[in-house]
């Protein structure tokens, strides 16, 4: 994130503004469409509905006049004088064909082409239909009107007395004065409506940027390398979440980081111990070898030569093994091949193979297990090795005359193997650490022994293949145990 400002065009104010304008915009002009839209409908609903029955009360006046003749002079007279007492009416004598036979009208003569005769059929029904309901302008080409009308004899023949509810006179007023009225009122609305919605948008939007300001400066330091940054969390609201999710993701990230330091960290002291294990043995091995070759030994001490270099061999083998062995571990390229098999024989092999090493060092390596116990369902070769390394460890880290013990006991449906000796201990504080690759536990102290911090790397790997999680329990000069529980085999 950028400390500097943020032009303003870019910004979330001026794009939440530019919203905010169309909204209101949009909103306005459907606003006073809508309702100009609907006052004229209401307004002509209502027209119609008052004056529903005017050509009826108008046809019974006139329809004496017309019953034998239609006399112009006498009908234009009598509608001229209706027409002053109502001058926004225009009345218009219709055959039944619907063509206009006369009319009145302040504004013109009826036109040539006949009315549709569908909506006076409509109109004429016994029911009254739904309201308003328009039909043609018989002064006017191509327009629409409401309308009232009543059947009437013209000089013995059938006709209808049609009556135009919005004259253009009428028409010419709601257009210039009623609707002009109607849309100032609204516009003076909609204006409110905008002074009320910029006013309450910026104050939303300071309030936002008010709310984003601790969370932006806890970005900003974090981004500069504080990883202890943390965003202040007031609410439990949408910004509240995010706060929260950024100050989870600043402590991943932190730990992570924290992580990687610290492989990093171990990474170069394997180096170091490697080299330092590699080193010794390869000299040791160089000079024995070139002693064999430049000096006159006797066969008694050419094979103690070789013997020397044969055991530093081996022991730059076992370290290589373990190098592979973690990188495949890690890298979920062992896949376990599981079987039952019995346990019992497996630790018994452990031990025989590994008591030659324990006696070197005056160690007594017992193993206490039942005479039969139930099978596992596991990779033989991988259980083979997680024990190995186990009492392998135990004898490195055992002073010499102490003791070993390798025990086992069902609970429920696990076995239980526990690996104890009297060892120089691991220190409290460093045992959440012993299973991570390449650390070594005791390495400051002068009874060390060294190795690489890899065997039990190896067995926590190989263990959490047989969903199983080895648990330690270790006192400083008094020993260590090794709990690993095995699911026995269904």
């Amino acid at each position: 994130m950028n400390s500097q400002a943020i032009p303003f065009r870019n910004s979330l104010r001026w794009r939440f503004s530019a919203f905010f304008v169309v909204i209101v915009v949009l909103s306005s002009t459907i606003q006073v469409f809508s309702s100009t839209r609907g006052w004229r409908y209401l307004l002509e609903e209502t027209e119609q509905q008052i004056h529903w029955n005017l050509a009826a009360d108008l046809a019974e006046q006139i329809q004496p006049k017309l019953l034998n003749t239609l006399d112009k002079a006498e009908i234009e007279e009598l509608l001229y004088h209706y027409s002053i007492s109502n001058p926004k009416r225009d009345f218009a004598l219709l055959d039944s064909k619907g063509k206009a036979l006369m009319g009145f009208t302040p504004m013109g003569s009826p036109r040539n082409s006949p009315v549709d005769l569908a909506p006076i059929q409509k109109a004429l029904q016994p029911e009254t239909p739904p309201l308003p309901l328009y039909g043609d302008n018989p002064f006017e080409e191509g327009a629409k009107t409401i309308f009232s009308v009543a059947p009437i004899k013209i000089a013995g023949k059938d006709g209808f007395l049609y009556v135009p509810l919005m004259s253009n006179t009428y028409e010419f007023f709601i257009r210039n004065t009623g609707q002009f009225y109607l849309i100032r009122t609204i516009v003076y609305g909609v204006v409110i409506a905008w002074i009320f919605a910029l006013a309450s948008g910026s104050l939303l939007l300071w309030f936002l940027g008010f709310r984003f300001k601790p969370l932006s400066q806890a970005m900003e330091r974090f981004q500069a390398g504080d990883f202890f940054a943390r965003a202040p969390v007031p609410r439990a609201d949408e910004l509240g979440k995010v706060s929260q999710t950024f100050n989870e993701m600043a402590m991943t990230i932190a730990q992570n980081t924290k992580e990687l330091e610290n492989k990093d960290r171990i990474r170069r002291e394997l180096i170091a111990n490697i080299s330092h294990d590699l080193r010794g043995p390869v000299t040791s091995m160089l000079a024995h070898l070139e002693a064999l070759r430049e000096k006159k030994l006797s066969p008694e001490e050419q094979r103690e030569y070789l013997s020397i270099v044969a055991e530093s061999a081996e022991s730059q083998r076992e370290l290589v093994e373990d190098l592979f062995g973690l990188a495949s571990l890690e890298a979920n390229e062992a896949k376990p091949d599981k079987d039952y098999c019995a346990l019992g024989p497996i630790l018994r092999n452990v031990c025989s193979s590994l008591k030659p090493a324990a006696e070197k060092k005056s160690l007594n390596l017992e193993l206490l297990i039942p005479e039969e116990l139930p099978l596992i369902f596991a990779d033989s070769r991988m259980i083979l090795r997680v024990f190995l390394n186990l009492v392998s460890n135990a004898i490195r880290y055992t002073p010499a005359g102490g003791w070993i013990k390798v025990s086992a006991s069902t609970a429920k449906d696990r076995i239980q193997v526990d690996v104890s000796d009297s060892g120089i201990g691991i220190p409290q504080e460093e045992l959440p650490h012993i299973f991570e690759s390449f650390y070594r536990a005791n390495k400051g102290r002068p009874e060390d022994p060294g190795g690489t911090g890899l065997g039990l790397a190896i067995v926590k790997k190989l263990l959490e293949l047989h969903d199983s999680v080895p648990t330690v329990k270790s006192e400083v000069d008094r020993g260590t145990t090794f709990e690993i529980a095995l699911p026995i085999g269904q």
